[in-house]
């Protein structure tokens, strides 16, 4: 057994109603999603999860395993692969898949190649569920796997090409097997060369995205402070600091100072009112004109 491993442990009997298994799965739900380490959840829920796990007894309704569907999915846990036997539960002439193993995400990572057991019936109707924790790994390289990723890279078409330009012989299929041969080794080394770590170059990408942020961030703060400098100041308004977002209320302030300083129109000394502009010039221009002492002049 491996050291320094911790998980958890969750053994169910599921009651026989479904508003039973309704609060057991909302009771796990609440226990399970707090997991940080591996978890196993496993043997009896009383319920099946497909229409394939019931054999000669009543067809499986959508009702019976809506709410066991729906905590997998929101516990984010899968059914971990079995051997042996298919149906876990027998009652006569009925059979059913009612014992299952569940696991975590992180029991997935920690062993991906570990699979359970179903034993045969001894004197009980259910049969015994065993697992057997192996962690000697997988022994053997890992099988080639096309990734669709690599028709993107600028170097999938030529090292498509050298490949097909090797294996000639005089046997057609063996022609295309040797092709396929030297092409699959190929891609194998490109996908090592361009697509190997992955998630240090998400991190590393994400990194210069968040430094990108902050310096953004401190350039558009440096310039909306000058901003609403400016707007202070011509808006006169000295009750307000500065670093609150007032440069609305700033324009609002500067339009207003221009409205209440221009003049519009005027009543002249017949008490008539004026509005053009070059009424509105003219009456300005008499007024100075007539002040006591002045000796401007005017076009």
């Amino acid at each position: 057994m491996q050291q320094n491993v911790v998980f958890h442990l969750c053994t169910v009997y599921g009651k026989h109603t479904i508003q039973d298994r309704k609060n057991l799965w909302q009771e796990m739900l609440l226990s399970v999603v707090n997991i940080r380490n591996s978890c196993l959840i496993m043997r009896d829920f009383n319920t099946v999860l497909t229409s394939e796990d019931r054999f000669n007894g009543t067809l499986v309704q959508e009702m019976e395993i809506r709410e066991f569907k729906k905590f997998l999915v929101d516990a984010n846990v899968a059914e971990l692969k079995t051997l042996g036997r298919k149906y876990t539960w027998k009652n006569n002439h009925v059979h059913s898949r009612i014992d299952r193993i569940l696991v975590n995400a992180e029991w997935i990572q920690m062993w991906p190649n570990m699979e359970g057991m179903i034993m045969n019936h001894g004197f009980s109707y259910h049969c015994p569920l065993s697992m057997k924790f192996d962690i000697s790994g997988q022994a053997g390289g890992k099988p080639f796997k096309f990734l669709n990723c690599l028709v993107n890279l600028q170097s999938f078409e030529g090292t498509v090409q050298r490949g097909w330009e090797h294996g000639k012989s005089r046997q057609i299929m063996l022609t295309v097997w040797n092709k396929l041969k030297k092409l699959k080794g190929l891609l194998k080394q490109m996908n090592k060369e361009e697509l190997s770590g992955i998630e240090s170059k998400i991190h590393e990408a994400r990194e210069r995205l968040e430094k990108l942020e902050i310096t953004a961030k401190v350039e558009l703060e440096k310039w909306l402070m000058v901003e609403e400098s400016i707007a202070k100041q011509k808006s006169r308004v000295q009750w307000l600091n500065l670093g609150d977002a007032n440069t609305a209320f700033y324009h609002a302030c500067v339009k207003n100072r221009q409205a209440r300083n221009n003049i519009g129109r005027l009543t002249d000394s017949n008490g008539d009112i004026i509005q053009s502009p070059e009424e509105v010039k003219a009456e300005i221009l008499k007024f100075y004109k007539g002040l006591p002492g002045s000796s401007l002049s005017y076009q």
